[in-house]
């Protein structure tokens, strides 16, 4: 199955703009009357007949609405801070929406570097790994987020983790998700969470969790964690 992305107009109408019409248009050679799938991340896949279009935008009827299942129970939030390379950012996004992430926030931490990602374009990479990974379900991006504002924002989760390298009693990722339920997992800058943050998380309801012994790169460890918690929690 294809898929594309689309806004929906109104309850008979889905919108196709940009690249996707490129898409369509160029590459695919469709016309008015082809049949296409179309996801606008609620959930659900629209059958399509493809109707008016022109180069940057095409117009769709909706002919059937069908209800796609979440493919892993519970929601999985990842906030992750940023890496100085921002490819390394964008491959993780890329790869933890293929494989399912109900929410990622880009976090501010002490040890942050001073960087900066373009948001439309981290919204692009998540539409492109749903249609890619037959995934219906809008994966949530939330930028700029302080670290005391994600501590706040995540007061009613049932899981929270925060894997860190200080030497204190963690307790395996791996034994650390509850099926279902609302879980968190903080991943920090490279140079790792201070202690500050790490005390300031346990007494926001965090637990201290480990990765194994290896060192690991911020964007490998947001991996691990999405890989870990989807093992535990697919359908």
């Amino acid at each position: 199955m294809q898929l594309f992305w689309g806004v929906k107009h109104d309850n008979s109408t889905i919108i196709i703009e940009g690249e996707e019409v490129v898409h369509l248009n160029k590459s695919l050679r469709k016309q008015q009357g082809d049949l296409i799938n179309l996801i606008d991340g609620s959930g659900v896949i629209y059958k399509c007949e493809l109707g008016q279009m022109s180069r940057n935008q095409a117009f769709a009827s909706i002919v059937e609405i069908v209800q796609s299942k979440k493919k892993w129970l519970g929601k999985l939030h990842l906030a992750i801070a940023l890496t100085k390379n921002i490819d390394r950012i964008e491959w993780f996004v890329e790869k933890a929406v293929e494989m399912g992430v109900d929410e990622i926030s880009f976090i501010n931490c002490e040890r942050s570097v001073k960087t900066s990602i373009k948001i439309d374009r981290i919204k692009r990479i998540v539409q492109s790994s749903m249609k890619q990974s037959l995934n219906c379900y809008l994966t949530l991006i939330n930028n700029d987020i302080s670290f005391n504002q994600i501590l706040e924002n995540t007061k009613d989760y049932s899981t929270k983790l925060i894997p860190h390298c200080e030497d204190i009693e963690k307790v395996n990722l791996s034994n650390a998700f509850i099926g279902g339920g609302k879980t968190i997992v903080l991943i920090g800058p490279e140079g790792d969470f201070t202690s500050s943050e790490v005390n300031l998380a346990i007494e926001s309801g965090f637990s201290p969790a480990s990765m194994g012994e290896t060192r690991l790169r911020t964007e490998t460890a947001g991996m691990m964690a999405v890989a870990i918690y989807q093992s535990q929690n697919w359908r």
